[in-house]
């Protein structure tokens, strides 16, 4: 018997392998998978964009509150800076808030409405319902200025 006889596997020629499986293109769930996704971020752009958007007032309110107290430090006119803080904070809550809730409000009536609206742990200075119609408001520019800027961040708005 001959070798070649003996084995009859070496009369086999070589094994072909089959082609590289390529990668595109891509099975349509991926397509599907990926149009989901560009949805998904255009959704939430648009969302916070919006979000942004209706948020451009408290950031103007922020500048202006700023520029006030620049105008206080320079000046030290306390009564000024008292009235234009307390006319900031009902301009932004006539642009935040129904017109028919905030425009006739004053005194004690716009001291509840303000601690209405934010969080309960605010500290309002009580003096603010009276300080903007005295000559020598008795109260601290410092808690006003702080107070001024939790309420311009924090307020809620009704939906």
């Amino acid at each position: 018997m001959t070798p070649q006889a003996a084995d009859p596997l070496a009369k086999l020629h070589p094994l072909r392998e089959p082609a590289a499986i390529s990668a595109w293109p891509p099975a349509p769930g991926w397509w599907l998978l990926a149009a989901l996704v560009l949805v998904a971020i255009a959704v939430g752009l648009f969302l916070w964009w919006r979000h942004h958007q209706r948020q451009a007032y408290r950031r103007a309110g922020l500048k202006r509150l700023q520029v006030l107290r620049a105008e206080y430090e320079s000046t030290g006119d306390t009564a000024a800076y008292v009235q234009a803080v307390n006319g900031l904070l009902k301009a932004i809550a006539l642009n935040g808030f129904p017109r028919r809730e905030v425009a006739a409000v004053n005194g004690d009536q716009w001291l509840t409405f303000l601690r209405e609206t934010t969080d309960p742990a605010w500290d309002l200075p009580a003096e603010l319902a009276d300080a903007p119609y005295s000559a020598e408001p008795g109260i601290d520019m410092q808690s006003l200025h702080r107070a001024a800027t939790q309420w311009i961040q924090n307020h809620r708005v009704p939906a």
